[in-house]
């Protein structure tokens, strides 16, 4: 799986920041020349991604909540490629809000629009999809938990070439099956692979229904008698997308046969981590384009992208006018990172483009910063201290 992790975040509009204002002009489709080039930088792949994503990045301070294992941010997108709120001091909703001529980018998209793009990560690159974790566990002092992705699995390679049958497979799970609005359907299964290439056998337990209540605790039993003799991989997986705190929990594995020997290593995870289990994903794609849709007949598309554990995300919009002739329009972007006129606005030394970088001198919102492919004018107004309010939060932009 080829990657280019060297160009993270670089190359496009990096949008985190107080309200923007850009006046520009766009040339008609048929004179003149285009003002802008496209921004969106990968191909299409073809996997159904997920639009939330948690990240693995140390807490900032003691009012930060841990979603998962070392995870204390998430990016959710909604249906307008806002960034829905996480919580506590997570950047808070309708982040990148998007206007042109004042008329607001639609709140309407659906996931049957959105094209998946490169990269795609995996494991190696950072893509937690599970953990042994000691936070309300099912049973004990820890139970395994399911990350939310595309294609999160838990497994365990299991040599049942001595087993005796008939062999029973039990378990506990608590299940969160939940997508939030820009997502498809979410699915929790488990399965029987081929250890050599994963490829599926069967699966023994489908969970296909959605709930938004929190999760229900449940045992099972299957009888894997049919095994007897092979090897197999025993697969916990799911695909989901949300913002909530909750994870699928898995505890109890057990696998015994009729003598009562036990196949199932750290069943109960009370070693306090996934010993003798292995984490797998197909691939996480984190980087996705909108539908188009037309604005006061300007054709605009969003893209958004991040990567495993960066504190950063990437918004990219293109703009396209629809007519003949030229024309000058507003674009704006309206955010909650910094309050009462408190950010540290300054532009960036060395870099090609335009560009500006914003923080927070109060609180702890966040950071961001705009790049501009061309600027005629710049105008904005940093704090001129730490939290005295003596800037604004507007930037004007032509």
């Amino acid at each position: 799986m080829s990657k280019n992790l060297s160009k993270k975040l670089t190359g496009s509009l990096l949008a985190l920041g107080v309200a923007a204002l850009s006046t520009v002009t766009i040339y008609g489709c048929s004179g003149g020349s285009s003002s802008s080039k496209s921004t969106i930088t990968g191909q299409p792949v073809d996997i159904n991604g997920v639009t939330a994503f948690r990240q693995e990045v140390p807490p900032q301070n003691e009012l930060d909540r841990i979603f998962f294992p070392g995870h204390t941010n998430i990016w959710d997108i909604n249906p307008d490629f806002t960034l829905c709120t996480g919580g506590d001091t997570q950047i808070q909703r309708d982040t990148m809000y998007l206007l042109v001529n004042g008329y607001p980018f639609p709140y309407d998209q659906k996931y049957s629009e959105l094209t998946f793009l490169t990269p795609v990560f995996d494991t190696e690159d950072g893509v937690v999809t599970a953990s042994a974790w000691d936070n309300d566990p099912i049973d004990g002092n820890y139970s395994a938990y399911l990350n939310i992705y595309n294609d999160a699995r838990l497994y365990q390679v299991v040599d049942l070439s001595a087993a005796a049958a008939p062999m029973t497979l039990t378990w506990s799970d608590r299940v969160f099956n939940f997508s939030s609005e820009l997502n498809s359907s979410a699915v929790y299964k488990v399965t029987i692979r081929d250890p050599k290439d994963l490829s599926l056998l069967e699966i023994i337990y489908p969970h296909e229904v959605e709930s938004e209540t929190s999760p229900t605790l449940s045992n099972h039993s299957v009888d894997l008698s049919s095994y007897a003799g092979s090897s197999i991989a025993i697969s916990f997986e799911q695909r989901t997308s949300h913002h909530t705190y909750y994870s699928t929990a898995i505890d109890n594995v057990s696998l015994l046969d009729t003598q009562s020997q036990q196949y199932i290593l750290n069943g109960g995870f009370e070693s306090g981590d996934l010993a003798a289990w292995n984490t797998y994903t197909s691939g996480e794609p984190m980087n996705y384009l909108s539908g188009e849709r037309i604005i006061d007949g300007i054709a605009v598309t969003r893209t958004f992208y991040t990567y495993p554990g960066s504190y950063w995300a990437r918004w990219a919009d293109t703009f396209k006018n629809m007519s003949a002739s030229s024309r000058t329009i507003n674009i704006s972007y309206e955010n909650i990172l910094v309050l009462n006129n408190r950010g540290i606005i300054h532009k960036v030394t060395g870099t090609a483009l335009d560009a500006l970088a914003i923080w927070d001198s109060y609180g702890s919102r966040g950071d961001g910063g705009f790049a501009f492919g061309h600027t005629d004018t710049l105008d904005f107004t940093s704090d001129d201290a730490l939290g005295a309010g003596n800037g604004d939060n507007n930037i004007n932009v032509s």
